[in-house]
């Protein structure tokens, strides 16, 4: 009976101890800040509060090992008025999970950075290709893909047809979703010549 006694008092003083930490990780953002507790258990909090950490940063950096862009385009895409530009993109899936967990890549207009602002052309897993109903006619008429998605990873070859002055300096990009994780790559910069 004392001993439960006991470790009925250390689990309330872990709580406490705990709670303290958490407010003040919480207030001063650093560490260090939580080594000043009680020897017994400070020590011990540091660790398991760096383990939780590690265990974090390990789950975010091998979430998806593998997958990824492996083919982008260069920084700036060069086209030539009236003709048709292409931007060719590859991604690869890391492992069979990640080919289970995949939806969609698609591309499109960015406001020059890599988040895409304006859907243009996805395609799915089974490679059905989809275009936003929402762009202007115009601008539909100008669009398409070519390529596959496989297990493999994607090829894929988004063309922009007859391009014009209006499309000059916008920029683009391509992302990827894998069980709701965006994989991005942009922004590519379009650049008319003559």
């Amino acid at each position: 009976m004392a001993e439960r006694e006991r470790n009925k008092e250390h689990s309330s003083v872990l709580y406490f101890v705990l709670g303290k930490v958490q407010r003040e990780r919480r207030f001063k953002g650093e560490m260090q800040s939580l080594i000043p507790l009680s020897h017994a258990y400070g020590k011990y909090i540091v660790v398991v509060l760096s383990t939780i950490v590690f265990r974090i940063i390990l789950f975010f950096l091998l979430e998806h090992p593998g997958t990824k862009f492996t083919q982008e385009p260069p920084g700036k895409v060069f086209g030539n008025l009236g003709y048709d530009v292409s931007f060719h993109w590859k991604f690869a899936f890391g492992d069979d999970q990640d080919w289970a967990d995949f939806e969609e890549i698609f591309w499109g207009r960015t406001d020059n950075n890599d988040k895409i602002r304006n859907k243009y052309i996805a395609v799915g897993k089974n490679g059905k290709i989809s275009y936003n109903r929402r762009l202007a006619p115009s601008l539909q008429s100008q669009l398409a893909v070519t390529g596959n998605v496989s297990r493999r990873g994607c090829d894929l070859v988004f063309v922009l047809n007859n391009v014009s002055s209006s499309d000059e300096l916008t920029t683009y990009g391509c992302t990827a979703i894998v069980y709701g994780d965006a994989f991005r790559s942009g922004p590519i910069t379009l650049v008319i010549q003559g």
